[in-house]
Formats: structure tokens, C-alpha cells, sequence
């Protein structure tokens, strides 16, 4: 529990192991948020989150995604092409 209520406390990063949500460090004010307990609050919000619901081939289309997007940072491709691309590329690994 230390190592959360560190992380939590030091650089504001709120861990997913959950028991380590019942800390006092959650429940502590925040200066920077007008004494909120922001912490609390985003700890709250978490358990509101829907789970991610993944399927046979999410790891290939996380890769092609993850591949095809340094042209979009680059700026040698735009959105819709690079969208384009990995859809067929999806397409073929998937048939």
C-alpha cells in the first residue's frame, strides 16, 4: 500500500490495484484543486468506467494501428487514408 499511497501523493497517479483506494492519502485535500479531495473523487469516477470489452483480434488491429500511425504523426498521411489502410490490412489478416 505504500507504493500507492508514494506514486498517488508524489506525482498524483492513481493506481489499479483498488483496496489501495481506501488510503487516507485519497481523502486528502488538494491545494492545486481549491482543497478537493480530487483523489477521492477520481478514485470514485474509476469504479463508473466500463470495462473494455476485447475480442478475438484486438491484438492485430492494435498493432496495424499502432504501425500505420507514425505516418499520421509524420504528416505523411492523413486520417482517413491511414483508416483506410488498416481496415484492409485487418481485412486480409482476418480472412
Amino acid at each position: 500500500m505504500n507504493f500507492y499511497e508514494t506514486i498517488l501523493t508524489d506525482i498524483g497517479a492513481i493506481g489499479a490495484y483498488i483496496p489501495a483506494q481506501s488510503s487516507e492519502a485519497y481523502n486528502e485535500p488538494s491545494e492545486y484543486f481549491g482543497g478537493e479531495t480530487i483523489w477521492a473523487n477520481f478514485a470514485e469516477w474509476a469504479t463508473k468506467v466500463p470495462p473494455i470489452n476485447v475480442g478475438v483480434y484486438s491484438d492485430e488491429a492494435d498493432s496495424t494501428m499502432i504501425t500505420n500511425m507514425a505516418g499520421v504523426l509524420d504528416g505523411s498521411v492523413e486520417i482517413p487514408e491511414m483508416l483506410e489502410t488498416v481496415e484492409e490490412l485487418l481485412e486480409a489478416q482476418i480472412q
